[in-house]
């Protein structure tokens, strides 16, 4: 399905209801909203999940969503299914112990092309769940890599690779994953660069655009949404001092994790206003890469060889 003109961003970066504890918006809200700012197409990727993907798709068909839902109103969403993935800082996602000078894990965002790479999605998960989990459940680099051809990366959050080496003043290991990730996926991965009216942000954002221009990596405009308005702070405050357990004013008062309010579903034009129009228009080359069918409802059945006699 083309992408119409009238609206060009999408968001390629989004946590649902399944993000636990830390996405407040469930799916059918957020193609609801999609529909409402006239954005043609909009993408789950959850915390190592993808437990999203499936209400994602059946929230953007044009039949009746459940019994009293209108027909049809969200026929023209494309669903983008996707997954942030926690990375182990070294090719070993099953290593259980810290690495010097290195966090425990960094964020990927990882974008299914096809059918087969919302299979692949679905194995990195729940590998990482089987095998990776130290402190959050990982893959490693590699693992990501011998699925490339059916995925598209996008270098997260300030939790991404190259971002977490700049933030940290390491310009040598930013270079060095900025390196690697444009080896391994070439055309196919992009910088995430996100403006939530953070001081510290600008400055990265600056560094970071440089490192693009200096490996001849694309960025894209993300904005990192984890509630559908801007008015549902409060309620998602909620739900990261439950994941905290912490009261508001004691997180408040440590400074712990309270997300911008700027990370909710906004329109294009509320983007145009803090990131350079080049990565919003940028997003639509990355949904127009996208093309997934899936056949829900039909069992399938392994084809078993019967001997003769």
């Amino acid at each position: 399905m083309n992408i119409e003109k009238s609206e060009d961003f999408v968001h390629t970066h989004l946590h649902s209801d399944r993000s636990l504890l830390d996405g407040l918006s469930k799916p059918l809200d957020i193609a609801r909203k999609a529909k409402e700012l006239g954005q043609k197409a909009i993408a789950i990727t959850d915390h190592a999940v993808m437990a999203a993907s499936i209400r994602l798709w059946k929230a953007c068909q044009p039949e009746k969503i459940k019994e009293g839902q209108p027909e049809a109103w969200s026929k023209q969403i494309k669903p983008l299914l996707g997954c942030e993935v926690y990375l182990s800082p070294t090719d070993d996602h099953t290593l259980r112990e810290p690495v010097e000078g290195q966090p425990n894990y960094y964020h990927l965002t990882l974008l299914a092309k096809n059918v087969e790479g919302v299979r692949d999605l679905y194995e990195l998960s729940s590998r990482a769940h089987l095998e990776g989990l130290y402190y959050k459940p990982r893959v490693s680099l590699p693992m990501i890599e011998e699925k490339k051809k059916n995925l598209i990366v996008l270098g997260a959050c300030v939790r991404g690779p190259v971002m977490w080496s700049v933030y940290k003043e390491d310009p040598t290991q930013a270079r060095k994953w900025m390196g690697r990730l444009k080896d391994s996926f070439g055309e196919d991965f992009y910088i995430e660069l996100m403006n939530h009216l953070l001081d510290w942000q600008t400055s990265l954002n600056k560094t970071v655009w440089e490192l693009c221009k200096e490996f001849g990596v694309s960025w894209v405009a993300t904005n990192d949404s984890h509630f559908t308005n801007r008015e549902d702070h409060y309620e998602h405050s909620i739900l990261m001092a439950i994941q905290l357990k912490k009261t508001l004013k004691e997180m408040k008062e440590e400074g712990k994790m309270l997300y911008s309010e700027e990370c909710y579903i906004k329109s294009q034009e509320e983007m145009e206003a803090v990131l350079p129009l080049e990565g919003i228009l940028r997003t639509r080359e990355v949904a127009e890469k996208i093309d997934i069918q899936l056949v829900l409802d039909v069992q399938e059945f392994p084809e078993f060889q019967i001997p003769e006699g």
